[in-house]
């Protein structure tokens, strides 16, 4: 991670954890009209983020979408934004050169172009291409739902065998190391945010802590988009968009699995086949079980440092306890059992 960016997202950790807000940021207001485009609708109008997505339209109809930053100094949001208009740009230039080598069934999907990007004193915009479609939340069969979400995901991972050093550096590459060093950050504003669920945040930093030795040696080199909601995933006709990339990156390939079951958006038979699928994969794996659990405890805890709105908070802290399980009953597996009652009692 860059040292520019290191150096403001302690304060914003620490601050949002203790105050209760994003250090740097204000009430972001969508500009009327920027260049040739005018603003037609506010996409987020009932949500108070650090940040506005809007989509604007020229004198010839041609939709685009802008996201706009604005603050007093550069937050941990404002290099959300920064790095999601590299991704947009290196998946541009990724998906236009091996378009024609990929397999027929994922030649439909692609991510939106990346139009112009405007950049001043305490402000940070981009305009991108508006994608059309409907969200794969919106499609009736979870079994469907789970088809297209492997498409996507099959997409990607196919994507990162064609991938320069370059475009890998673009896109960020983040390691088990990587993982740990900022483990104690997000570990100490997540007791300050929510102290009254302390034991079952001590209780996953020591099972992170236990199964950092799992995901040390374990490669970490597939793109992840990080947040392959069912939201993120639109639908017209053949065609398939995958949608905000701000949290792309190299990575784990089993963190995109992670961030979806950390999604509150999903529904309840479709969430059915995704655990039944990832409890098999733990009972016959135990390297695979231990990888897994570490890191939703580490993306659970992660997301627990967040302003989020109350049901999503109940989302993590599920999310956190179901590692911390997985962990003991398929991660610390043995004939005498005797470590899992050792861990077990430690946890007690």
């Amino acid at each position: 991670m860059k040292l520019e960016k290191l150096y403001h997202i302690i304060p914003t950790y620490l601050h949002s954890a203790v105050l209760g807000a994003v250090k740097g940021g204000r009430r972001v207001k969508l500009p009327d009209r920027v260049g040739q485009y005018r603003l037609i609708k506010d996409l987020q109008p009932e949500k108070d983020y650090p940040f506005k997505i809007g989509l604007y339209s020229n004198r010839n109809g041609k939709r685009v979408v802008g996201k706009i930053w604005q603050g007093s100094q550069k937050n941990l949001h404002y290099f959300d934004i920064l790095h999601e208009i590299d991704a947009m740009s290196t998946m541009a230039s990724l998906q236009s050169r091996v378009s024609e080598k990929l397999p027929r069934n994922l030649r439909s999907i692609r991510t939106p172009q990346l139009i112009k990007v405007i950049s001043g004193p305490g402000e940070l915009m981009y305009f991108s291409e508006f994608m059309k479609g409907t969200p794969l939340s919106k499609l009736k069969s979870a079994h469907q739902q789970l088809k297209k979400y492997e498409q996507c995901v099959e997409y990607l991972r196919t994507l990162t065998q064609y991938c320069t050093p370059q475009e890998k550096q673009k896109l960020g590459i983040k390691t088990a190391t990587d993982y740990l060093w900022m483990f104690p950050l997000i570990f100490i504003a997540t007791i300050f945010k929510r102290p009254r669920r302390i034991g079952l945040i001590l209780r996953g930093g020591l099972v992170f802590l236990t199964g950092y030795l799992s995901i040390r040696n374990r490669p970490s080199d597939s793109i992840v988009h990080g947040d392959l909601n069912m939201d993120n995933i639109l639908l017209d006709g053949k065609n398939i968009s995958i949608l905000d990339m701000e949290q792309m990156t190299i990575t784990f390939p089993e963190y995109e699995l992670i961030t979806l079951i950390s999604s509150r958006r999903n529904r309840r038979d479709f969430l059915s086949y995704i655990f039944d699928d990832i409890t098999a994969k733990c009972h016959r794996d135990r390297k695979y079980a231990r990888v897994f659990s570490t890191l939703l405890v580490n993306c659970s805890i992660h997301n627990l440092t967040g302003n989020s709105i109350k049901d999503n908070v109940q989302v993590y802290f599920r999310r956190l306890d179901l590692g911390i399980k997985l962990f003991i009953k398929f991660g610390l597996r043995s004939d005498s059992h005797r470590q899992e009652k050792r861990f077990s009692i430690l946890l007690s």
